[in-house]
This record gives structure tokens, sequence and C-alpha cells, in this order.
């Protein structure tokens, strides 16, 4: 008597081993949840937070066309009228990029004047931890990266760097 194991067939005796598995069961699947959720966050050492990150982030509001000067405000308005609701980051998105193009995430652009370095000590005085938007996945096929590592592409079935579309940020 053979037993199927996903397609392995055991035969008496044999055995397999597998990842460890969470069995459990409980009334209330809300509570089943919660419990499953910190059991794995104990089995994995996860360090988890009461209430998720606060912060501000500049895509929803200007897209691409963000400047230092409007981080700052931001930054500003943040800390005159939400002081108590936690916002504890300033978050810069895609348009600080040199050549406004993915994959270009190393060099700010003229409306960044001050730098990169610049801006974090201006955002930390504030009050903030500042985080920059990155895609490392996301390279147009003009970018520094593409043009000297192409190989460092996914490829296509005839060695070339594949495409995935077009980019395209109009809002």
């Amino acid at each position: 008597l053979l037993n199927d194991f996903a397609g392995y067939n055991l035969a008496p005796g044999e055995s397999i081993a597998s990842e460890k598995a969470l069995i459990g069961t409980f009334k209330d699947p809300h509570n089943g949840l919660e419990r499953w959720a910190d059991t794995c966050a104990t089995v994995q050492n996860v360090k988890v937070t009461k209430a998720p990150p606060v912060g501000w982030l500049s895509w929803y509001g200007y897209w691409t066309k963000i400047k230092e000067q409007e981080i700052l405000e931001a930054a500003d308005a943040i800390n005159n009228k939400f002081k108590n609701f936690g916002f504890e980051y300033i978050q810069i998105d895609y348009g600080y990029n040199k050549k406004d193009i993915p994959g270009e995430w190393f060099e700010e652009n003229d409306k960044f004047p001050n730098g990169l370095k610049w801006l974090n000590k201006e955002i930390n005085s504030k009050g903030f931890k500042m985080g920059i938007w990155s895609s490392p996945f996301l390279v147009a096929e003009n970018s520094t990266i593409a043009m000297e590592h192409p190989e460092a592409l996914i490829q296509d079935k005839d060695g070339k760097p594949f495409s995935s579309g077009t980019w395209y940020w109009e809002p």
C-alpha cells in the first residue's frame, strides 16, 4: 500500500520532511488569524510594531514634479497642523533623480539643488526621517545600468533585455 504525498509515493516505513506547519482550531476565525500571525512572528523572530509607521509621501500630491522646497514646506505643514498624528517619515518619491528615467536612482536633478544629503539633514532637523523611493527592478532601456550591464536584466527568448511596456507617468 502506497501513500501519495503531493506526487511522491511513500512506501510503508518511509518518511518525508517538510517545512514547519502550524495547525490549530478556533471557534472565532479572527482570533485564530491573530494567533496564527503571532505564532508566525515568534517562530520567524519578526519584530511586530504596535502601530504602522506614519509618514508623508510626495508622489500623490506632486508626481514627478516634486521640488526640494515643497518637501520642506510639507514637513513644516505637518509639524504645524498635524503634530499629534505621529508622523515619523517624509518620503521623496520618483521625481528627484537626475535623468528622470527609471533606473537612475543615484543623482539628484536640478529641482534638488542642495542634494539629498543636505535635504536629509534638514528633514531630520524638523523631527522626521527621510525616505527615498527607488525601484531596483524597474529600469529603462536608456538607463545607465541597462546600457552598461545589459546582462543584469531579464532577457527574452532571443537574449535581449525583456521589455514590460512603456514608461508613462502623466497623472
